[in-house]
């Protein structure tokens, strides 16, 4: 394992504890900064151990937070809107039994300018 990507994770930890002390104002966070600051730079062996348990905790809620997210973007949004949507609109795609064709005649007669500029 690089010992350069254990000594930074340590650094981001210690950084968020101290980051933890100015939101909380409890002074533990300030000394667990700094227990996991001597051990970033006295102990390459458990530096190395906390870089793992951190990356492990890292990939853990890499697959499970996007699954949380998705289902509530989809519960709490594409759901609701596809129920208003259903509720309000009148088959806009043609699908009942209604319609003999999904061709819809727009009785338009074209003029010569709308075919110099087509787009």
């Amino acid at each position: 394992m690089n010992k350069e990507a254990a000594k930074s994770t340590l650094l981001v930890l210690s950084t968020g504890c101290l980051a933890l002390y100015l939101i909380f104002n409890w002074r533990g966070w300030v000394v667990f900064s700094f227990l996991l600051g001597l051990i970033g730079i006295f102990s390459p062996w458990l530096s190395e151990k906390i870089h793992w348990i951190w990356m492990k905790l890292a990939d853990l809620l890499a697959s499970v937070v996007p699954k949380i997210v998705l289902t509530i973007v989809f519960y709490g949004v594409l759901f609701p809107l596809a129920l208003i949507s259903r509720l309000f609109r009148r088959d806009p795609l043609m699908l009942s039994d209604k319609y003999e064709s999904y061709f819809i005649d727009i009785h338009q007669n074209p003029k010569k300018e709308d075919f110099t500029k087509i787009w």
